[in-house]
């Protein structure tokens, strides 16, 4: 007890007395103990005590000292959490610390960084960064010094309902302050000589890659309050907003980086929150999102992004990178490029499949369309199912401009083609023509005996005349028999042909699928 009293007397006014009891030798530990914890007790605020023993000491023996764990008046409580600061003490379990106390050690950083403790500090709110940032701001500045210690303990909560982040007014704040220690941190990478752009996003930036892989829940940051370098690492975890002020402040510093495709991947729509996006700004924008690859963006996701914005300006096509498929067609059906000639223009050098997708997404095509345009596709139009006989009528009409360079034998296709459409129709020059390209007449006749309504008396005689024997025989008057063999059926043009007083008679031997045909000649002898 004489002990007791003289540790009493002595501590308010010895500078030494910690580190004399602390040194003492050859006495039982709890008693050495409780020598401390008296002399704890009777601190005075006056007094600048070597503190240098009491860090081991006390983090070894708190729970066994009345000083922390009990409450009683007129205890030392500010100077106490004072002494525990200057000696660097980190306290392993808070909890077991009197209330008093524990709250200045904690206002003292006093504490180590571990799961009971972070629970304990947190007090009633969420151990998140963004929360602590605004209702515990020492803690949360205490946290950030410790932040891997921090990020550990979140990582390893096995419940999954821990999140260093959880989305609120603060999280931008908290995202730039981790940012500020990787920064700071990287001066030792340039010191070593390695180059940042060799470096992946999670390695230049790791403290907040390990933040953000640590975050849960639905929210994302504006970033023009960030250094462009940290973007990829929150487009890689989705944690920046899908705006068009943000994806136009990234493309701009950064340009259309892997990162942001696998952003772009997760969402259907661009928002366009409050910001005047000038038409010039659209078109950058949707330019660098409809030019990305296949293998990043599949071509209806690129369509339905940049149509999300909500703009109605064409995007210039010399903008426009072409590519194999239905990219082009698909920006033609949605109305993001002018439906014109300069549309279909970005196909050319691109499959027939490509072509084929632009034409059928085209309204104006059939409008626009020119021999130049259509290029050596004109056989294709007329063989693909898909395309309306409104173009191939339009082709049919100005044949002789469409097939110019065709040999005979597409010709002969294109003629089979028109024949089994009764809808299309070919006109007397395009037959005549047909005939003088050497295609046999044998298919260009049952074309004239299908549309001998259409046809003047002077275009049905131009037609047969072009054609070979037996049927130019038909009006050149040289035969006086003629034998016609064909399945269709021919009367109306022999009537025509009758009433312009080139042949006299006509009959049909059904036997031989023939027409016995008498001329003008023949009947005047």
């Amino acid at each position: 007890m004489n002990k007791d009293r003289l540790i009493i007397e002595l501590t308010p006014q010895y500078p030494g007395i910690f580190t004399l009891l602390v040194g003492l030798r050859g006495i039982p530990d709890e008693k050495q103990v409780n020598y401390v914890n008296i002399a704890l007790q009777c601190v005075s605020q006056d007094v600048d005590y070597d503190t240098s023993s009491l860090k081991s000491f006390v983090e070894a023996s708190y729970g066994n000292m009345t000083v922390f764990t009990s409450t009683y008046a007129d205890k030392p409580v500010d100077t106490v959490a004072m002494l525990m600061a200057q000696a660097g003490a980190k306290f392993a379990d808070t909890t077991v610390i009197e209330t008093d106390v524990r709250e200045r050690l904690i206002r003292n950083n006093c504490y180590e960084v571990n799961r009971q403790n972070l629970d304990a500090v947190s007090g009633d709110h969420q151990p998140a960064l963004d929360v602590l940032y605004g209702e515990e701001p020492t803690v949360y500045t205490y946290l950030l010094q410790s932040l891997e210690a921090y990020l550990a303990i979140i990582a390893e909560d096995e419940s999954d309902e821990s999140s260093a982040l959880v989305g609120s007014a603060d999280t931008a704040k908290v995202v730039a302050d981790v940012v500020k220690l990787d920064v700071a941190a990287s001066t030792r990478l340039k010191d070593s000589a390695v180059d940042d752009a060799k470096l992946g996003d999670s390695e230049a930036f790791p403290l907040l890659s390990s933040l953000l892989e640590s975050s849960g829940g639905c929210w994302s940051i504006e970033l023009d309050s960030l250094p462009a370098g940290c973007w990829p690492a929150l487009a890689l975890h989705d944690r920046f907003a899908v705006t068009t002020s943000n994806l136009l402040n990234y493309i701009g510093q950064r340009g259309v980086d892997d990162s942001l495709v696998k952003l772009l991947k997760r969402h259907s729509a661009i928002e366009n929150r409050e910001y005047n996006l000038s038409d010039d700004e659209y078109i950058e924008l949707a330019a660098a999102i409809i030019n990305l690859g296949s293998d990043q963006l599949p071509v209806d996701r690129r369509v339905n992004l940049v149509r999300s914005i909500g703009c109605d300006v064409f995007i210039p096509t010399h903008l426009i990178t072409p590519q194999k498929g239905k990219l082009i067609g698909s920006l033609i059906k949605s109305c993001l490029i002018a439906d014109t000639p300069d549309a279909y223009r970005l196909t050319e050098g691109l499959d027939w499949p490509s072509r084929r997708l632009a034409i059928l997404s085209s309204r104006g095509f059939v409008n626009y369309m020119t021999p130049e345009l259509i290029g050596g596709d004109t056989l294709r139009i007329f063989r693909s199912n898909f395309i309306s006989e409104r173009i191939k009528q339009v082709v049919a009409d100005e044949l002789i401009s469409y097939c110019a360079g065709m040999s005979v034998a597409d010709l002969g296709q294109v003629v089979n083609y028109v024949r089994r459409k009764d809808n299309l129709h070919l006109n007397a020059l395009a037959l005549t023509w047909l005939a003088s390209r050497g295609v046999p007449s044998d298919l260009i006749f049952p074309l004239l005996i299908r549309d001998i309504d259409a046809l003047s008396d002077w275009n049905v005689l131009e037609v047969i005349g072009a054609l070979d024997s037996p049927y130019r025989d038909l009006v050149a008057a040289e035969r006086k028999l003629i034998s016609i063999d064909t399945t269709d059926n021919a009367y109306a043009l022999f009537e025509r042909l009758r009433q312009m007083g080139k042949i006299s008679s006509y009959s049909r031997d059904e036997s031989k699928h023939l027409y016995v045909v008498r001329t003008r000649t023949s009947s005047s002898h």
